[in-house]
């Protein structure tokens, strides 16, 4: 209070020090007048803080040198629910913890950085998202873990790609995760690539991920358990698992192993086109009638068709023998 006797006064710097209690309302009315500049530790200012941003508003100190176990208490409150780990239980109660600690941060280790790009609230927001399905996804049980939980900067965790301090894909393919399939990576804001395919996840990719992909914002790689596709087209860019379980290792051919087309087992001899042995259409036994192994193919007329065909000399063109009918089995051709 005695700081108001101080008619002149136009500038108030006290940051970096151990004070306690709130800047007294007359400075601070001083403050807003434009009439003193004052720079002071979050502690003492009394600025409302935005928890969309991670900021403080304009008020009462021009300046505020930001706490990190302030701004860590004002994050747990904001985003986790509650400052008192304990309080969140389960799963929740682990990620508290890991999140309320300075020394979990590389970010931190020479205090508040100030000019940190991308933004600390925003980077802290998605390594929660990160430590939480690690946690809820047997994380300890990954074929590929390394420095998860840890440490290092989360852009340094396998499978995590960022850009400028945010993360942009997420690929951990075949990689052993199991549970319910994360319910909170909509908060990854600058995702562009989504893959946990060939694991055991349980669930329906959420809404809001589908929603994202469909817009053409998000690639998603899925399985065909956790996709809510109708059959080709829907929230999963490409669905794993429609003809086979996960492999043991990632697959050398996705192109094949990926297909979100069912594949149709034919045996076709050496003689029959490539294009009709991977065929689409259901498998037709070769002893049956052409009516019938081939009631899929366009109608061809009768007319067209000799009922015997004339004896073909070893000089013949194969070409021309055949090329008035569909290509089929030499077995479904009527003996001449």
């Amino acid at each position: 209070p005695d700081l108001n006797s101080l008619s002149h006064l136009e500038l108030l710097s006290l940051p970096s020090n151990s004070l306690i209690g709130i800047i007294p309302d007359d400075a601070c009315a001083k403050s807003t007048s434009d009439n003193l500049f004052i720079n002071a530790d979050a502690a003492n200012c009394p600025n409302d803080f935005d928890t969309s941003t991670g900021t403080y508003q304009t008020g009462c100190c021009d300046n505020i040198l930001y706490d990190v176990g302030i701004y860590l208490n004002k994050f747990a409150a904001a985003v986790l629910g509650d400052t008192n780990c304990q309080a969140l239980g389960g799963t929740e109660t682990t990620v508290c913890d890991y999140m309320m600690n300075p020394a979990n941060h590389d970010i931190f280790t020479h205090g508040f950085p100030e000019d940190f790009p991308g933004g600390v609230w925003n980077w802290l927001k998605e390594r929660a998202v990160l430590a939480r399905m690690f946690l809820n996804s047997d994380g300890e049980n990954w074929n590929s873990k390394g420095n998860w939980l840890g440490y290092d900067n989360h852009c340094t965790w396998a499978g995590v790609t960022c850009s400028i301090n945010e993360v942009t894909e997420l690929t951990l393919q075949n990689n052993q995760l199991a549970g319910a399939f994360p319910s909170d990576l909509i908060n990854l804001g600058g995702l562009t690539t989504l893959d946990l395919s060939e694991n055991y996840l349980v669930g329906i990719i959420p809404d809001d991920l589908c929603y994202r992909s469909t817009s053409n914002s998000l690639y998603i790689h899925g399985d065909v358990a956790n996709c809510p596709n109708s059959f080709d087209v829907g929230c999963c860019d490409l669905v794993y698992g429609l003809t086979e379980e996960p492999s043991t290792s990632p697959s050398d051919t996705p192109s094949e192993a990926h297909s979100i087309l069912p594949t149709a087992s034919l045996s076709a001899s050496p003689s029959v086109a490539p294009s009709a042995a991977h065929s689409i259409l259901p498998t037709a036994s070769h002893s049956e009638s052409p009516s019938v192994a081939h009631s899929n193919l366009p109608t061809v007329s009768h007319s067209n068709v000799p009922t015997a065909f004339p004896t073909a000399s070893p000089t013949a063109s194969p070409t021309a023998l055949h090329s008035s009918l569909p290509s089929v089995a030499h077995s479904n051709v009527p003996t001449a």
